[in-house]
């Protein structure tokens, strides 16, 4: 007589296969966020605002030329919040990939921190998570900053003296 084992036997296989299939699924499907490809940029570290910025602070002091910013408004969100505390490496043009996070200067010259999506010849397309359309600036050599490396997001409320701190970086 078959043990449960024999008799389940491709049944299990079956199972164990389905569930390392969707595990698959899952982990590629955390690189997307609204269907735009995140898979380069870095998921933000929660902790402490003053344990946020000496982290970043410290991340940027290990790479040459890295600065750190604090984001601001809701076109990254969900992956990046206004107030998450951000290090910024310069990086070559040409090694940027589809899905990493970076820093350029828009035509007003403001600075802007999104995701890029595709390569064209004009540049790379970029746009905020939450926007409904890619941004209309192309990043090129001549405009980019750098791209994101590490992120933290700040848990509780800064001191004042933190915050005129921010301001003056």
């Amino acid at each position: 007589m078959k043990s449960a084992m024999q008799r389940n036997g491709g049944l299990t296989s079956a199972l164990l296969c389905l569930i390392l299939a969707c595990s698959a699924c899952i982990s590629s499907a955390s690189s997307y966020i609204k269907g735009i490809f995140v898979g380069h940029s870095p998921f933000p570290v929660p902790m402490e605002w003053t344990e946020a910025w000496k982290a970043a602070e410290n991340e940027a002091s290990q790479k040459t030329g890295a600065f750190v910013v604090c984001g601001s408004g809701s076109s990254m969100e969900p992956l990046y919040t206004a107030g998450t505390i951000l290090v910024v490496a310069p990086t070559a043009f040409e090694t940027l990939v589809a899905g990493s996070t970076v820093l350029y200067y828009n035509e007003d010259g403001t600075p802007v921190m999104h995701v890029l999506v595709a390569h064209t010849r004009n540049g790379w397309r970029v746009t905020g998570l939450n926007n409904d359309v890619h941004d209309y600036t192309p990043v090129t050599p001549k405009n980019l900053a750098g791209i994101v490396i590490h992120a933290f997001t700040p848990k509780g409320r800064p001191a004042l003296g933190q915050v005129i701190r921010v301001a003056t970086r």
